[in-house]
């Protein structure tokens, strides 16, 4: 029998599998004709609206699927997807339990349930309700993925770890579960592994920014300033206005002294002697790089006019001007530090250091009171 004399829904079904979307919405509209109140068509149109992004109109067909047919996990766990993706999360909740109720084994109702509870902070209720899916499908990587940062929420780290390593094992390939793997290292100090898994998830998305800006954060927590330095520049490329990446390299620009380069062919594993007191007046290199400091000044200027609130750049930006001996903008910025935010103790012990070393001793003795009061 050829495929002419077929039911459009059958073939439809085969054109979604098949990832023809519009192909089989139309097939599905043609069988919807043919028979207006049958639920699994409109579960169907469901699903390709869901697929298609277009939320509002997939929530009142897969709402009348669900109202034709009440008994089909399915249509009530995809009708729940679609209120998460529109932000009704709670409703989403309730769609996912009374799906569950239908077939409590039901592995995607569960896991998306999961995830609904995490978004609203419900840890507990997320970690109980991701085991489930273990339980049920312990082959599933995602499913030891979201049990693992769900555990690394609830700041369970040694079994989230194991969790985010069994995913791997299943899907070495699994970004979510990597990535979670870098951070509760770096939680639990072990920075030059963190960063080693931190770069495979980079290389993987090379396009994302904030995941540069992490990378060089771990990598500066590790002691790896040249590699810091490359990750936040990478960063800013991507985002030039990326405030946090701009003031990371600011500071770590300053915090390097001269940089010695290893021998040729070392590949740019260059060992750097910090300065552990980088922001502090205290403890100011006196062989500072100008060149370093004035590209530090440069980036910090653009971290302030990315984020003016962001009284740790205006700080930071105030601590390169300094070194630069531009003293009246390295005051002005650190009075701006203040004005953003009035009980930020950096800010006064700096301004407090900086009218020292510029003999204005009751006015250092007032900024060091300010700060010890903040």
């Amino acid at each position: 029998m050829g495929s002419a004399t077929k039911d459009p829904f059958v073939i439809g079904l085969e054109q979604q599998r098949a990832g023809r979307l519009a192909e089989a919405e139309a097939l599905f509209r043609q069988a919807q004709r043919q028979q207006p109140g049958r639920a699994e068509v409109l579960f169907r149109l469901g699903m390709i609206a869901a697929q298609s992004g277009r939320h509002e109109a997939a929530l009142d067909l897969l709402g009348e699927a669900v109202t034709r047919d009440g008994t089909r996990a399915a249509y009530r766990c995809w009708l729940g997807n679609v209120r998460m993706a529109l932000g009704q999360i709670e409703a989403a909740i309730e769609t996912f339990e009374a799906g569950l109720a239908i077939d409590p084994r039901h592995v995607e109702s569960l896991y998306n349930l999961a995830l609904a509870y995490r978004q609203l902070g419900k840890i507990e209720m997320a970690v109980a309700t991701i085991r489930r899916v273990v339980a049920i499908a312990p082959s599933l990587a995602e499913a030891h993925a979201n049990l693992g940062a769900a555990l690394h929420e609830q700041g369970t780290q040694v079994e989230a770890e194991s969790e985010c390593r069994a995913a791997l094992e299943l899907n070495p390939g699994l970004i979510p579960a990597r990535t979670t793997l870098a951070r509760l290292l770096r939680v639990q100090g072990r920075l030059a592994d963190a960063a080693e898994e931190l770069r495979r998830v980079v290389a993987a998305l090379p396009g994302d920014a904030d995941l540069h800006y992490e990378l060089g954060m771990m990598l500066h927590g590790a002691g790896r300033f040249v590699e810091a330095i490359d990750a936040f520049r990478q960063a800013i490329d991507l985002r030039p206005d990326h405030a946090d990446a701009l003031n990371a390299l600011g500071v770590t620009l300053m915090q390097t002294r001269d940089l010695e380069r290893s021998e040729a062919g070392s590949r740019g594993s260059s060992e750097i002697e910090a300065n552990d007191s980088a922001t502090s007046f205290e403890f100011r290199g006196a062989n500072r790089d100008l060149g370093r400091l004035a590209d530090a000044e440069a980036a910090l200027t653009r971290a302030t006019a990315a984020d003016p609130e962001s009284a740790e750049a205006w700080t930071n930006l105030g601590l390169a001007l300094f070194d630069l001996g531009r003293v009246d903008k390295a005051e002005h910025a650190l009075r701006k530090a203040i004005a953003v935010k009035p009980g930020y103790t950096e800010a006064w012990n700096n301004l407090g250091a900086f009218l020292h070393r510029t003999s204005q001793p009751a006015e250092a003795i007032a900024a060091f009171r300010a700060a010890a009061a903040a």
